[in-house]
């Protein structure tokens, strides 16, 4: 079973009639970023403004548990399918994540998690123990490069190493624990021996993807996301020597924000690695690749978005987005719900005009699309005549 596959739409041929006769069902699947605070300081973390110029997002802010258990209450009266817990921040940085997790659970929906890890232990590990499957985020591979891409002390590495261990050994059966690898120009000689380790450790796969947007903001500039005080000296440290870095690889002019420049210098050896860490892969552990996908298309190029109303995102700002993709970013809000309902905002005739007016040609353009492949091909499906004569 491919369970990356772009064509799992299939399985839910109610949600595409739904696209034929433009009424507006609930969502397949939703993401809550239930908090913006985190535990690490990551420079390139893309929901940041010193990384992201779009990004709204303020670091001090989390929905109130009295949001997120009426947003739950919502999505078990819609009947929603599954929900993926992330960031924003860490997610099992919310002081009320377990309650959360138990009324989902209650509520009969399947649950996922994209985590750093570091807090992946004692009772938040009973409560994710029988999720669809937890992925732990990395770009790092020992404890100098912890501390540098993740702004925190490096012995912040073996704390995570030694938390997934002890998961992959309580964790059920059906619970699938995957990493997800962030490549960059700065690791990618690296991503053999970590994949070799994380395998030793107890994942069962590992899926690469390529660094999103190249370039770094002025860190000076953070105080709407961090507050008066700004970010931590270990973070503005760990920002200088990234972009000093990045300056060392003589990108060329006016290029610092372009992700096919600054892959294509390393994309071959990368391609290489990635064919060496398949090697690894067997019958108990994956090794996904997405790299190459990501460097060949970046901006959406489907006229239609289909996936905002599949997988959309409610953030720490309680405020509802297209995509994980838009989160944080104003041209991608769907609507507020810090003073009305989600199911209220998803029914209401504004959000409505919204999915049929919104134009990933015009506002997709200087950032990844995730979805494009998905969104064409629903379209073809939704431009296919229906005949019988298959």
């Amino acid at each position: 079973m491919n369970i990356t596959s772009n064509y799992k739409i299939a399985w839910f041929p109610e949600k595409l009639q739904s696209f034929k006769t433009k009424e507006v069902e609930p969502p397949i699947y939703v993401r809550i970023k239930p908090t913006n605070r985190c535990n690490h300081d990551c420079p390139t973390c893309i929901y940041m403004p010193n990384y992201y110029s779009a990004s709204s997002m303020v670091r001090a802010q989390e929905m109130p548990w009295s949001k997120l258990s009426e947003v739950l209450d919502d999505l078990v009266e819609m009947k929603i399918k599954a929900i993926t817990w992330s960031g924003g921040g860490e997610p099992l940085f919310h002081p009320n994540i377990v309650e959360a997790i138990q009324k989902a659970r209650k509520g009969n929906i399947e649950q996922s998690i994209i985590s750093n890890g570091q807090l992946l232990k004692d009772e938040r590990a009973e409560e994710l123990a029988d999720f669809s499957w937890v992925r732990i985020s990395f770009e790092y591979w020992d404890h100098d490069s912890f501390e540098t891409f993740r702004g925190v002390p490096g012995r912040g590495f073996d704390i995570v190493l030694n938390n997934l261990r002890e998961f992959a050994k309580q964790k059920s059966k059906d619970c699938t624990l995957g990493a997800g690898y962030i490549v960059s120009r700065e690791n990618y000689k690296k991503i053999y021996g970590m994949t070799k380790l994380l395998k030793d450790v107890g994942f069962q796969n590992i899926r690469f993807s390529a660094l999103e947007k190249i370039g770094m903001g002025d860190i000076s500039q953070d105080k709407s996301a961090y507050g008066e005080k700004g970010p931590s000296t270990k973070a503005r440290k760990a920002v200088e020597e990234l972009r000093a870095r990045e300056k060392e690889l003589n990108l060329g002019s006016g290029c610092q924000d372009n992700f096919k420049e600054y892959h294509r210098k390393v994309e071959q050896e990368v391609l290489e690695e990635l064919n060496r860490c398949r090697e690894l892969d067997d019958d108990n552990f994956k090794v996904y690749d997405s790299y190459n996908i990501d460097f060949q298309s970046q901006a959406s190029t489907s006229k239609k978005c289909y996936i905002q109303q599949i997988i959309p995102v409610v953030a720490g700002d309680s405020h509802v987005y297209n995509c994980h993709n838009k989160a944080y970013d104003k041209t991608g809000m769907i609507g507020s719900i810090e003073n009305q309902r989600f199911k209220d905002l998803w029914y209401s005739k504004e959000t409505k005009e919204k999915f049929n007016t919104f134009s990933p040609l015009k506002s997709c353009q200087n950032q990844v699309c995730s979805a494009n492949a998905r969104n064409i091909i629903i379209s073809e499906i939704m431009d296919a005549d229906g005949i019988n004569f298959i």
